[in-house]
């Protein structure tokens, strides 16, 4: 018996690594993401309709966009502005579609 490869190799050797997956980019620790869309007035170039990451276990630096609580209600802006005491948690991904 021959154990000797013959013939060519399999075009699909060069599809075997893992596909791209946009949660492994996205979220760093499943238990402290949030996805929020954004529904407020255009601010901090976030516009009506963009998607934001957010990150609750991240400790911001003081340029960060984080979201937090004013009145008991979410809002955003930069981490230097705000009480500390607010923060909810930090900006990490701003997504939006380009093409409706």
């Amino acid at each position: 018996i021959s154990t000797a490869t013959t013939g060519f190799g399999s075009p699909a050797r060069a599809y075997t690594n893992k596909r791209l997956d946009p949660n492994d980019l996205l979220i760093t620790d499943p238990y402290t993401t949030f996805f929020f869309q954004w529904e407020g007035e255009s601010k901090n170039d976030l516009n009506f309709g963009d998607y934001l990451v957010v990150d609750r276990g991240m400790v911001p630096k003081e340029d960060d966009l984080v979201v937090h609580t004013i009145d008991g209600k979410l809002s955003c802006d930069f981490y230097k502005n705000i009480n500390p005491t607010n923060l909810w948690g930090t900006i990490t991904w701003k997504l939006c579609q380009l093409k409706k």
